[in-house]
């Protein structure tokens, strides 16, 4: 039996190509992963920042009603407050004509 032949240069040529050229097609699909997965986090991030601004533009909304309410709220108990000064007032004032009545009275009788 002869001993196996040994390849020639240019079927060594040959291989060395081809294992470059797997080579080279590995590493563009490793970039190609790669640059995905910058993509897909990217966007991730960028749906987050949406959803941290919806949930800003809740809160601002929520504390303008709040502060609206509360201005409601304020303004009514100065209605009351108002209300309850021009009753004491008229009171006051109902008083008043009754002593004078009662005076005019007094005196009408002596």
């Amino acid at each position: 039996t002869s001993a196996p032949a040994e390849p020639t240069e240019e079927e060594e040529e040959e291989e060395e190509e081809e294992e470059e050229e797997e080579e080279e097609e590995e590493e563009e699909e490793e970039e190609e992963e790669e640059e995905e997965e910058e993509e897909e986090e990217e966007e991730e991030e960028e749906e987050e920042e949406e959803e941290e601004e919806e949930e800003e533009e809740e809160e601002e909304e929520e504390e303008e009603e709040e502060e609206e309410e509360e201005e409601e709220e304020e303004e009514e108990e100065e209605e009351e407050e108002e209300e309850e000064e021009e009753e004491e007032e008229e009171e006051e004032e109902g008083e008043e004509e009754a002593a004078c009545t009662e005076n005019a009275d007094a005196s009408s009788k002596t």
